[in-house]
C-alpha cells in the first residue's frame, strides 16, 4: 500500500503573528518564534523564491520582537537586487532595519542602490532615495551624491522631494559635500510644489545650521518667501493641504522656522518680517490645533528676531489668549513661552500678570508649577507686593511636595525686591505662619539677617509681634522658635511701647513678668523639641542681661532642667545656672551681648543698587551731558606704565575675595617686621614682593594679582576731584564754596602745583566733592559720580568711561581692590566696548563700605585693561581719597 504524502502547509505572515501573540508564557512564545526562525532559515538556504516576500516579513516582526534576525542580512541584498518590485520594496525596509551603517554588507548593495536610482521608474527610485535617507554609510554617500543632486532637479515632484530629504543623510554623512550642492536651493525654494518645497525648506535648515556662513547668502530670498508666505495665508495656494480652515499649517510652519533662521541678528530681515508676523496674528484662527501650532511659531519668531515693542507686545497677547484655551497642553505651552519671553520683554508679559496668577488655580500640578516659576520671573521692585500675595495665598493650598521650593523662592524674592524693610518683616512672619513644619533655616535666617541689619526701631516691632504671636498660637514650630531667638536678643525693647505708623496701630509695652511667663508657656508645652527647649533656655539666660531683677525667677525656670534627661537641656541649664552666680558677673554682659548681624545681603542693598542704577540709565540717555561735564575736568596724574606681575592666582583669592573685588587679609612679608604702615596697601605689596614666578607663565591681560604691583617712581597716579565748569560755579547760590584760581589748582593736585602757563582765569570754580576724575590717559577718561549708600559708611560710585580717540575701546575691564578695613562690589559694566569720538559712554556702578568710617580714608587702587586699535593696554591708578561728605 503507498503511502500519501500530505504536503507542508505554510502558515502567512497574518498567522505567524496572531500565533505569537495568542503564546500565553514567555516560554512559549519563544518556542514558537525559534521553530519558525528555523524554517525561515531553511527557506533562505534553498532559496524558496515563491515565499521570499512572507518570510523576511516574518523576519521583520521577529526583528521588531527583539529575537535574532542576523541571518537575514543577506537575503535583503538579493531582494534588493530582483527586479521584482515587491522584492525590493521589502529587501529596501528590511536593509533599513537589519543592516547598521558600518557593516561591509552595504558594499554589496551601493552598485544595485545607484542602478536603482537611474533607473526611470518612478517608485523604483522613490524606494531607493528612501532607503538611502533613512540608512547610509559614509562611502555610499560619496558615491551617490552625484545621482541624488541630480534627482534634486528632476521634473518629477515626487522624486524631487524625495531626493531632498535624501540629501539630509547624505550630508550628515559627507559634510563637506555642501558646497556643491547649496546652489540648488534657492531654486528648489521657488517651487510651487507642496511636497518639493517643504522638502527643501528642510534641507534648507540642515544645511544653514550646520554651516551658519551661508546664512547671510540667503537672506536675500526674505522678500521672496515672504511673499509666498502671504500668497499662502491669502489661501491662494493649494486648498487641499488646508486643515481646519488653515491654509497649509505645515508649510507655514516651516516657512516660519526658516524666516526666523534668516532674520535672526538681522535688522533689516527682522524689520521686513514685522507686517508679515501681524498679518499671521490677525488672520489665523486660533480656534483649531493647526491655527494654534502656525501662532506658536509666530511668537518663537517674535522671540527671536530683533522685533520691536509692538511685536513682543503682540506675540505676548497670543500667548494670553492660550492661556484661556481648553485644553492644557496648550497652556503649559504658553506658560513655557511666556517664561522665556519674560526674560526679552518684561512688560509685555506683565501684561498678562492677572491670568498667569489665575494658572496657580488650575488643577494640573504642572500648569501650576511652571506658572510659580512665570510668576518668579515677573516680580521686581513695582509688583512685589501684590506677586507675593498671591504666592503667599497659593502657598496655603499647594501640596506638601511644592512647598519647600516655593518657600525657597518667596524668601528669594522677599530678601531682593522688598520695598520696604518692615514689609519684609510682615511677610516673613506671615511665610512662617502659613509654611507651618515646611518652614525652613532660609527663612528664620533671613528674618534675622533682615532685622540685625537695620535700626532698633524694626526690631522693636519685630519682637512685639512675635510676641503677640507666640501668645495666640504655639503649634508653629519654626515660628516658635524664631519668637523665642527674638526675646532673648531683643526682649528688652518689649518694654517699651512702639507705635506702628503705617497701620496706625499702637503696640503696648509689656512686663518683664510677662515675658518669662510666656518662655516658661513655651517650655510647658507638651509637643516642645529638643532644639526649641535649647533655645528657650538661651533666651533665658539672655533675658537676665536685659530683665532687671529677673534673675531669682529666671534661675527657678532653669532649675527643673539641671536634671534632664536631654543632654543639652541639662548642660544649657547647668551653664547658665553657674553664669547667673556672682562669679561670672562681670563676664555676663560680654557672654550675653546681642549677636552681631550676619552679613546676608538683602534688600536694603539692592534697593540703594535700583536708585543708582535709575541714575546711571538717566545719565546714560544724556551721554553727552555726561561728557561735556568730564571735558571740564582737570587733567589726571602723568603717565602710568603698566606694571607686570605674576602672582598666583591663590594670591588673589586671599587679597581680593570671591569677586576678585574686594581686597583680604594680608600678611606680612618674609623678614619685614609685621608693623603698621601709613600705606594701606603696604601689606599687599610687600606679600606679593615676595612671590616669583618665571617670567613666561606672566600674562599682562589676565594677571589680576599685577593691580598690587609696585608702580615705578613717579607714576603713581592720585586721583583728581572733579570740578564744575566756571560759569556754572558763578550759579550756584553757596557762597562758602567760591574759591581762588590758586586754590582750584591745588585742590586738583595735591602735591600743590600751581597751575599751567595761560591757565589763569577770573573766575572762582567751586569744587563738587560729589565727582571725580580718576583716570585720564591716552583718551580714555573714568569720571566718579558718587553719593552715599543706606548709611555714611557706605558710598555708591557711578563710574563714567569715556572714549575721545578715533577706535572705539573694547574688552574694558576695571577691578577695584580696597585695604582690609573696606569691603567693596562692583555691578558689570554697562557696555564693554567704548564708542570713539566720545560719541556715548559706558558706566559700572561699585558700592564701597568704609568699616573705619571716621579713622581710616575711603582709598582703592584700580586696574584697568582694554583693548584699543588692537592693543592690550593695561594701567594701575590709585584713588588716594575718596571724600567722606557728599
Amino acid at each position: 500500500m503507498n503511502k500519501i504524502s500530505i504536503p507542508f502547509v505554510k502558515k502567512t505572515t497574518r498567522d505567524f503573528i496572531r500565533q505569537v501573540r495568542a503564546a500565553k508564557t514567555a516560554a512559549e512564545e519563544r518556542a514558537i518564534i525559534s521553530k519558525e526562525s528555523a524554517l525561515i532559515r531553511n527557506a533562505f538556504r534553498e532559496e524558496d523564491k515563491v515565499n521570499a516576500q512572507s518570510n523576511m516579513a516574518k523576519l521583520l516582526f521577529i526583528h521588531l520582537m527583539g529575537y535574532p534576525s542576523y541571518f537575514g542580512q543577506v537575503q535583503s541584498v538579493k531582494l534588493i537586487a530582483s527586479p521584482d518590485f515587491g522584492d525590493k520594496r521589502i529587501g529596501y525596509l528590511s536593509l533599513s532595519l537589519l543592516v547598521s551603517e558600518d557593516n561591509d554588507i552595504f558594499l554589496l548593495v551601493t552598485n544595485t542602490l545607484k542602478s536603482d536610482i537611474n533607473s526611470g521608474e518612478q517608485y523604483v527610485e522613490g524606494l531607493a532615495l528612501t532607503a538611502a535617507a533613512n540608512v547610509c554609510s559614509e562611502a555610499m554617500a560619496r558615491d551617490i551624491f552625484a545621482d541624488v543632486l541630480q534627482k534634486m532637479s528632476s521634473s518629477n515632484p515626487f522624486i524631487k522631494k524625495k531626493a531632498c530629504l535624501c540629501m539630509i543623510n547624505v550630508l550628515n554623512k559627507v559634510p563637506d559635500m555642501v558646497e556643491d550642492m547649496v546652489k540648488t536651493l534657492p531654486t528648489l525654494l521657488a517651487d510651487e510644489d507642496h511636497g518639493v518645497l517643504i522638502s527643501a525648506i528642510s534641507l534648507t535648515l540642515y544645511v544653514l545650521h550646520k554651516a551658519p556662513s551661508y546664512i547671510p547668502k540667503f537672506r536675500k530670498l526674505v522678500p521672496r518667501l515672504i511673499k509666498k508666505m502671504k500668497v499662502i495665508i491669502s489661501g491662494s495656494f493649494k486648498s487641499e493641504y488646508n486643515i481646519g480652515g488653515v491654509p497649509d499649517p505645515f508649510l507655514q510652519v516651516e516657512l516660519l522656522k526658516l524666516l526666523c533662521l534668516l532674520a535672526t541678528n538681522d535688522a533689516d530681515s527682522s524689520d521686513q518680517l514685522g507686517d508679515l508676523l501681524a498679518l499671521i496674528a490677525t488672520k489665523t484662527d486660533s480656534s483649531c490645533m493647526a491655527g494654534n501650532a502656525v501662532l506658536y511659531e509666530t511668537v518663537k519668531t517674535i522671540m527671536s528676531i530683533d522685533a520691536v515693542s509692538g511685536q513682543r507686545v503682540l506675540g505676548a497677547n497670543i500667548l494670553g489668549k492660550f492661556l484661556l484655551h481648553s485644553d492644557s497642553n496648550i497652556r503649559y505651552v504658553a506658560l513655557s513661552m511666556l517664561l522665556k519671553m519674560a526674560e526679552i520683554d518684561h512688560a509685555a508679559v506683565s501684561r498678562h500678570r492677572s491670568t498667569i496668577l489665575g494658572c496657580l488655580k488650575e488643577s494640573d500640578p504642572s500648569i501650576r508649577r511652571r506658572a510659580l516659576e512665570v510668576v518668579f520671573a515677573l516680580v521686581n521692585l513695582r509688583n512685589v507686593e501684590e506677586l507675593v500675595r498671591e504666592l503667599l495665598n497659593y502657598l496655603m493650598v499647594a501640596e506638601d511636595a511644592e512647598r519647600p521650593e516655593l518657600l525657597s523662592k518667596i524668601t528669594s524674592l522677599v530678601q531682593q525686591f522688598a520695598p520696604s524693610s518692615q514689609w519684609q518683616v510682615d511677610t516673613l512672619l506671615a511665610v512662617l505662619q502659613v509654611s507651618g513644619k515646611y518652614a525652613n533655616e532660609e527663612v528664620t535666617s533671613a528674618l534675622i539677617s533682615i532685622v540685625g541689619n537695620e535700626e532698633d526701631l524694626l526690631a522693636s516691632y519685630t519682637t512685639h509681634k512675635l510676641f503677640l504671636f507666640l501668645q495666640r498660637d504655639q503649634s508653629q514650630v519654626s515660628l516658635t522658635q524664631v519668637g523665642v531667638w527674638f526675646l532673648g536678643e531683643y526682649g528688652d525693647e518689649l518694654l517699651q511701647p512702639f507705635f506702628d505708623s503705617q497701620r496706625q496701630q499702637q503696640l503696648d509695652a509689656v512686663e518683664p513678668a510677662a515675658i518669662l511667663d510666656l518662655v516658661e508657656k513655651v517650655l510647658g508645652a507638651p509637643s516642645l523639641d529638643a532644639t526649641t527647649k535649647s533655645m528657650a533656655l538661651t533666651a533665658l539666660a539672655k533675658l537676665s542681661d536685659r530683665l532687671e531683677g529677673c534673675d531669682a525667677r529666671i534661675a527657678a525656670l532653669l532649675r527643673p532642667y539641671e536634671t534632664s534627661t536631654g543632654l543639652q537641656a541639662q548642660q544649657r541649664a547647668c551653664e547658665y545656672q553657674e553664669m547667673l552666680g556672682d562669679a561670672f558677673a562681670a563676664l555676663r554682659e560680654t557672654v550675653l551681648e546681642r549677636m552681631p548681624p550676619l552679613s546676608i545681603d538683602n534688600a536694603k542693598a539692592r534697593r540703594a543698587e535700583a536708585e543708582a542704577e535709575a541714575e546711571a540709565e538717566s545719565d546714560a540717555e544724556s551721554g553727552s551731558d555726561v561728557e561735556d561735564d568730564a571735558e571740564d575736568d582737570a587733567e589726571a596724574a602723568p603717565a602710568r606704565k603698566t606694571a607686570k606681575s605674576s602672582e598666583p592666582a591663590d594670591i588673589m583669592d586671599d587679597l581680593l575675595g570671591l569677586d576678585y573685588a574686594a581686597a583680604g587679609p594680608v600678611l606680612p612679608a618674609s623678614g619685614q617686621p609685621a608693623g603698621k604702615s601709613d600705606d594701606p596697601f603696604a601689606g599687599v605689596m610687600d606679600m606679593l614682593n615676595t612671590i616669583e614666578t618665571p617670567k613666561e607663565t606672566r600674562d599682562v591681560a589676565m594677571d589680576v594679582a599685577s593691580l598690587f604691583a609696585p608702580v615705578p617712581a613717579g607714576t603713581t597716579g592720585t586721583a583728581v576731584p572733579e570740578t564744575t565748569d566756571p560759569m556754572s560755579s558763578m550759579s550756584s547760590m553757596d557762597p562758602m564754596g567760591a574759591m581762588g584760581a590758586m586754590d582750584a589748582m591745588n585742590a586738583m593736585d595735591p602735591m600743590g602745583s600751581s597751575s599751567p602757563a595761560g591757565g589763569e582765569s577770573s573766575e572762582t570754580p567751586m569744587e563738587d566733592r560729589s565727582m571725580m576724575t580718576v583716570f585720564d590717559e591716552e583718551g580714555v577718561k573714568i569720571v566718579f559720580r558718587m553719593k552715599k549708600g543706606s548709611d555714611e559708611a557706605e558710598t555708591i560710585i557711578k563710574a563714567v568711561i569715556s572714549n575721545s580717540n578715533e577706535a572705539d575701546v573694547e574688552e574694558f575691564a576695571m577691578q577695584a581692590a580696597v585695604p582690609k578695613y573696606m569691603k567693596v562690589q562692583m555691578k558689570p559694566i554697562s557696555d564693554p566696548i567704548i564708542p570713539g569720538r566720545n560719541e556715548d559712554v559706558s558706566t559700572q556702578l561699585i558700592r564701597v563700605r568704609n568699616n573705619a568710617y571716621g579713622e581710616k580714608v575711603t582709598t582703592m587702587k584700580l586696574r584697568i585693561t582694554y583693548e584699543l586699535e588692537g592693543e592690550t593696554v593695561t594701567k594701575i591708578c590709585t584713588v588716594d581719597e575718596i571724600p567722606e561728605e557728599l
